[in-house]
Order: C-alpha cells, then sequence, then structure tokens
C-alpha cells in the first residue's frame, strides 16, 4: 500500500482515501489499467502501455513511466534530494558527473608524472606546477565507463611565470581536444605587466590561473585515455615556466 500512497499523492487524492479501486481490461489481450474511483465518477487510473506505465487523472496524462524515461507533464516536483541514473530535460539526455580529481591528495600514482604543488593556499594543491612540469607530459588511463555515447572533460589550467607563446594541450586518446597559448606579457611594456599583474606563484611574474578547460566528442568505448602537455621546450626549467591542471572532470 505503500506504493499506492505516493501515487494517490501525485494525482491529489491525498485530501480522502480512494472510495474503490477497479481492475479494468482482463482479457489477456487487452490492456490492464487500474481506476481509482471515487463514488460513481473515475478519479484516476494507471494504465500499461508498450513501453511502460500511464497515470491519469480526470482523463489528463500526469505521469509516464518507463525503465529508460520518467515524465511528468505539468507537475511541479518538489524533492530535498533526488538520485537518478540518467536525467533528461526536454528529452535532451543531461550530462552525469562520472569522475572527478581535485588532486588534494598524492592519490595512488595513476598519473604517470603525479607530483603537486599549490599557490600560497595550503591544501588547495594541484597537479603539476612551479618547478615541476615544463617541457613534459602526464597522462593517465581510465576504465569501465559505463555505456555512453559522448565524453565531456573539464578542468582547470594553471599558466605559471615566463611563458612566451607557447601552449598547453589536452588530448583524448592521442588526439588533441584542447590547446590554449598563453605569453606572460603580450605587450611591448614589460614593467607595466610586471606592475599589473597577479604574481600567485614561483618566481616574481604574473601568472595566469584558472583558464577553462573544456572538451566534447563522441566516444562509447569502456576506457579513455587523457594526456597534458605543453610546447614548452623539452628539458627547460621548470621553475622559469610552469603548468599545472587543477579539478578534473569527466562527465557523460
Amino acid at each position: 500500500m505503500a506504493g499506492l500512497a505516493w501515487l494517490a499523492a501525485l494525482l491529489g487524492l491525498a485530501q480522502g482515501a480512494p472510495s474503490g479501486v477497479a481492475v479494468v481490461g482482463s482479457s489477456p489481450n487487452a490492456a490492464g489499467s487500474i481506476a481509482f474511483t471515487s463514488g460513481s465518477s473515475l478519479g484516476a487510473s494507471i494504465s500499461a502501455t508498450g513501453t511502460g506505465l500511464e497515470v491519469r487523472r480526470s482523463g489528463f496524462l500526469r505521469a509516464s513511466l518507463s525503465d529508460d524515461v520518467a515524465s511528468f507533464p505539468g507537475t511541479d516536483v518538489h524533492v530535498n534530494e533526488l538520485n537518478v541514473g540518467r536525467l533528461s530535460l526536454a528529452q535532451v539526455q543531461q550530462w552525469a558527473l562520472w569522475h572527478f580529481d581535485s588532486f588534494e591528495t598524492h592519490g595512488s600514482g595513476e598519473w604517470s608524472q603525479n607530483a603537486r604543488s599549490s599557490c600560497n593556499v595550503a591544501g588547495d594543491s594541484f597537479l603539476g606546477g612551479h618547478c615541476n612540469f615544463a617541457g613534459t607530459n602526464t597522462s593517465r588511463r581510465f576504465s569501465g565507463l559505463p555505456a555512453h555515447k559522448k565524453v565531456k572533460v573539464k578542468a582547470r589550467a594553471h599558466f605559471l611565470d615566463e611563458w612566451e607563446g607557447e601552449s598547453l594541450m589536452l588530448q583524448v586518446n592521442g588526439r588533441t581536444a584542447w590547446s590554449q597559448s598563453h605569453s606572460w606579457c603580450p605587450g611591448i611594456f614589460r614593467w607595466k605587466c610586471e606592475k599589473l599583474g597577479l604574481d600567485s606563484c614561483g618566481r616574481e611574474t604574473p601568472d595566469r590561473l584558472s583558464a577553462k578547460v573544456e572538451a566534447v566528442l563522441e566516444h562509447g568505448a569502456p576506457e579513455l585515455e587523457l594526456s597534458f602537455s605543453s610546447t614548452l621546450a623539452p628539458g627547460s626549467d621548470a621553475c622559469r615556466a610552469s603548468w599545472g591542471i587543477d579539478d578534473l572532470s569527466i562527465e557523460l
């Protein structure tokens, strides 16, 4: 009866219990239906369809339920917590977070280059950073992805110190999905850049923090490999120019 209680609330029958329940369509080939009646009038019904159930009140569709979709047309649903496997709005499937890494801990070495650092904020660490990452790359392979058709990769990128137009790149399964170049002082008056720029890490040179990294691509395999790299010269001094990655997320 607990299952009938939420249906009664949804159908607006919570003010008074239905006075009767009728089963409609008793033949083997007929579509089954349970009707909730009040006196001699039909209050609401639950009907089996080819794909699931339909709930109607006074002839109007109030809910449609199937294995894939739950639809509540014209109904405001208020909940404190909603847990769903997949969510669609206006028949558009929404992104679902599958993996998130804040890099607050050193982890278990999943990234090929796993050094961490922070910028003047204790406990707020990120992958790479000053004197760690320069002309290098770091990669990680993810496995066990559930069924999906697309993948979205997001992160924040930090360009630290003396970048002179070089680029930072994200590769997904060996293909470049995002890149961005940076110059610490694109103008000719370096004294002005030093005076007005924000120095947060490493040398006394303005930095660029939290550049938006985002890539969306077709993908359906159970494995995914991500790699970050730069065009800084191999073997270059990571204490002169460096980079870092923070708050990485994978959405399906």
